[in-house]
């Protein structure tokens, strides 16, 4: 097969990444979530002034970046020069990408109060980056509600609440997205293991999630589901490691996932399956797929939120 030709596959498999500095993973993995995100990607494009959003400069900024890369391999690129990217272009990729990084991050400081070489968490940050821009941060926000009723006393409450990302602690083994619960201590008794579960009442295009302790089980087609007609499946998984780093898996179109670590070099490395070790998923972000016809959404587990009242006080959701 003619050089050339041995090349094509390499570039379109290659995605750009933001490069570690300032210990600012917690930064990087965000954005390399979000711009691999379609439904966010479309809306920007078609709404945002990209002069003026905060998220259209980072859409059109990436572009820049990612159009440097293939590019420089699809036009003249032969032999073993196929392999590897001049020094200039990468420098010229790490300049369009550190420019919006350094941007985002001169809008969240004063919110986050955050210090260049300091680690954030991308727990905080998201949501204040999302509220930036609210016609963005509607397309991550969801509304549910948490029931509780205590085994011991007999307490409960149903408490509603509007959030971009939920954190679960202690969640139960069989915990779905349809089945969302977890143990918690009841608030009138102080009886332990008690279960605090949280209903889907309208779910946003994209849906986020943060669990503490990580998830029971690794395989993340488990966690797709169906909500009032549409398919819900896992995309973006942000994975945290003990040595208090951040990195991010996309799922891609073929398939694959694509590991968005900024220690590992100027492109992201592509896998067959999401790497993540169960008790490492630390974000996880569902994306409305597909809308799915009425007579088979008929057939579908598809929960139906409780929306009457429950008697009793209403504490606080996370």
């Amino acid at each position: 097969m003619p050089a050339k030709s041995r090349c094509l596959p390499l570039c379109q498999t290659l995605c750009v990444q933001w490069k570690n500095t300032q210990a600012l993973c917690w930064l990087d993995c965000i954005l390399s979530a979000l711009v691999h995100l379609e439904v966010l990607r479309k809306t920007v494009l078609e709404a945002c002034s990209r002069e003026e959003c905060v998220f259209g400069r980072l859409f059109e900024m990436y572009h820049q970046a990612d159009e440097l890369l293939h590019t420089h391999h699809l036009h003249g690129v032969t032999g073993e020069d196929c392999k590897k990217l001049t020094s200039e272009i990468f420098t010229e990729i790490d300049t369009c990408l550190n420019k919006v990084r350094d941007e985002i991050f001169a809008k969240l400081q004063p919110k986050l109060r955050c210090t260049l070489g300091d680690m954030e968490s991308p727990v905080f940050a998201l949501p204040v980056l999302l509220k930036l821009e609210p016609h963005v941060e509607s397309l991550f926000t969801y509304s549910f509600s948490w029931n509780f009723e205590c085994s011991h006393c007999g307490h409960q409450y149903q408490n509603r609440c509007v959030k971009s990302l939920v954190t679960f602690t202690n969640v139960v083994p069989e915990w779905h997205p349809l089945n969302a619960a977890h143990f918690g201590p009841c608030n009138s008794c102080n009886s332990k293991s008690q279960i605090r579960k949280m209903v889907l009442e309208r779910a946003s295009p994209i849906l986020m999630l943060h669990f503490v302790e990580g998830l029971p089980r690794r395989d993340l087609q488990h966690y797709a589901f169906h909500f009032e007609g549409s398919l819900y499946q896992v995309t973006s998984v942000i994975q945290y490691q003990a040595n208090n780093h951040f990195i991010t898996w996309v799922l891609y179109a073929d398939g694959s996932w694509l590991e968005c670590d900024d220690l590992k070099g100027p492109c992201a490395k592509r896998h067959v399956t999401c790497e993540v070790p169960a008790s490492e998923t630390h974000i996880v972000i569902w994306e409305r797929k597909s809308q799915v016809p009425i007579e088979e959404a008929a057939c579908l587990p598809c929960m139906k939120p409780n929306v009457q009242p429950v008697s009793g006080i209403e504490v606080p959701g996370n």
